[in-house]
């Protein structure tokens, strides 16, 4: 039997939800909201400033990185131009 999960048949309501499948640091920042119910842009303190880092979250729970930038308006558009990702389960 094959379990077929499509990202967008699944949504999470917060950022509570997931937060602990992030790789979170001291000073890192996190948005109240996740982007379409499956994106959330983490704030990282770098030695340079800050980086912001968009996340993905499976259906499964897991959370996979899919890009970084300098601007969080730009991963979050980032967000926005991606396609989700699928998990097939065999």
């Amino acid at each position: 039997m094959v379990a077929f999960n499509d990202r967008r048949n699944k949504t999470y309501s917060s950022v509570d939800e997931v937060k602990g499948g992030l790789p979170l640091n001291e000073g890192d920042t996190l948005p109240k909201n996740l982007i379409d119910g499956r994106y959330v842009v983490r704030g990282e303190k770098t030695e340079q400033g800050r980086e912001f880092v968009l996340h993905e979250v499976l259906p499964n729970g897991r959370v996979v990185e899919r890009g970084r930038s300098d601007r969080r308006y730009k991963a979050t558009n980032l967000s926005q131009q991606i396609d989700p990702t699928r998990v097939y389960d065999i």
